[in-house]
């Protein structure tokens, strides 16, 4: 059997393109805790600064609170990914997000900026990317949100 390495090598023109698809996504890469995460430009609604939110009394426990801003309310997150929350560094930026459960507020350290990604595949909730810049923890929101809310499936 072929392996793909040897067909780009050993293909022709046309089936070293076959070889070599790569899917183009562009994502907001930000930092959380030491850790890059990377989430699809499109479901970006904006990125603000960080101003402590209001907390949700008997909230669930890996929501920080709410913040308004410019007529929407943002469920802010602990974690990107909805885990724990540890602490330590100082959260900078909001990055907003859309999901199917409303706008997502993620804790920021600091921003990347958008980059075009070319990826072999589209990547899973949690899949660790290699880029250019470093390696980042792929996020998709409607994930986080059912991670937060406890659903599974």
């Amino acid at each position: 059997m072929v392996d793909d390495l040897e067909a780009f090598r050993d293909g022709s023109e046309q089936e070293r393109a076959a070889v070599s698809v790569a899917i183009i996504r562009d994502a907001l890469v930000f930092e959380f805790e030491g850790t890059a995460f990377g989430i699809e430009a499109r479901h970006v609604e904006g990125v603000i600064a960080y101003r402590p939110p209001a907390p949700i009394p008997q909230g669930n426990p890996g929501l920080r609170g709410v913040v308004q801003d410019t007529g929407r309310i943002i469920s802010v997150l602990g974690h990107p990914a909805a885990r724990a929350h540890v602490g330590g560094e100082r959260v900078v930026r909001i990055v907003v997000c859309s999901s199917s459960k409303g706008l997502l507020g993620l804790p920021a350290t600091g921003t990347s900026g958008v980059q075009s990604l070319s990826l072999a595949q589209i990547p899973d909730f949690l899949d660790v990317i290699d880029t250019p810049g470093g390696a980042i923890t792929w996020l998709e929101p409607d994930q986080v949100a059912r991670v937060l809310l406890g659903e599974t499936g």
